[in-house]
């Protein structure tokens, strides 16, 4: 299991514990009466109440079976009403999520770390390039996210702190997307997103700002090609502007 899906996993795990716990607070069910509609040892219900031990997805299943609850059930109402109300785009354009940065490099966005939606034109976005130099076919390709003050300053005047930079999440290739210009990229180190041009050097990655007055950063990477790739969270390819 990815660590995005399993960190998901997790969350309806814990939505699940505190509607098993209600129910018994409000007598409903017993450790015991739960136990016996469900065909689990009362120790393994209480074990879980009491986060000594987790479930594995068919438990789940047969749990929220005893309780008549769906899945649907376990998600947050806030969220669920927040997300229903996102207006649809018009005619022509797609909402692309703004996240958190810290959600930038994960295979599938969860939803507890989308901000709002960005509207961009269809045929804009059709237009764009992929470049994947390992496979990314599952992820979600676009996402945007907004420059922090480091990221605006070391890029500057490209980029000002604040911008809402458009994401391609499909190109992590080194490959120049037009000839004579530096691609610009989202790099993930150290638990941070860098917004970066990359000057590649063997086995490791140069990170160069727009602004001298910022220091260039040398990430070791090994001579593996496909673990340089997974730095690259994807190529910046709007921000306020296209580039």
């Amino acid at each position: 299991m990815r660590q995005d899906d399993l960190m998901d996993f997790l969350a309806l795990q814990e939505s699940l514990r505190r509607v098993v716990a209600d129910r018994i607070r409000q007598h409903e069910y017993t450790g015991s009466s739960l136990a016996k509609e469900t065909g689990f040892c009362q120790a393994h219900i209480s074990n879980f109440l009491h986060r000594k031990c987790g479930l594995s997805l068919q438990t789940m299943d047969c749990i929220l079976e005893a309780l008549h609850l769906s899945v649907a059930d376990l998600l947050d109402l806030a969220e669920i009403k927040a997300r229903a109300h996102v207006a649809s785009p018009p005619k022509g354009y797609e909402n692309i999520p703004l996240v958190n940065p810290a959600a930038a490099p994960i295979r599938l966005v969860p939803h507890s770390a989308i901000l709002e939606c960005v509207t961009f034109k269809k045929s804009f976005l059709r237009r764009l390039r992929p470049g994947m130099a390992s496979p990314r076919e599952e992820w979600q390709r676009f996402l945007c996210i907004e420059a922090d003050a480091e990221n605006g300053d070391a890029m500057a005047p490209c980029i000002s702190p604040g911008a809402i930079l458009l994401i391609d999440r499909h190109y992590n290739s080194l490959q120049p997307y037009r000839r004579k210009n530096s691609n610009l990229y989202g790099v993930y180190s150290a638990g941070h997103v860098l917004i970066r041009y990359i000057v590649p050097q063997d086995g490791t990655l140069l990170l160069r700002p727009q602004n001298q007055q910022f220091p260039l950063i040398l990430i070791e990477t090994g001579s593996h090609g496909s673990v340089l790739a997974d730095l690259i969270i994807g190529r910046v390819c709007h921000a306020s502007r296209e580039l």
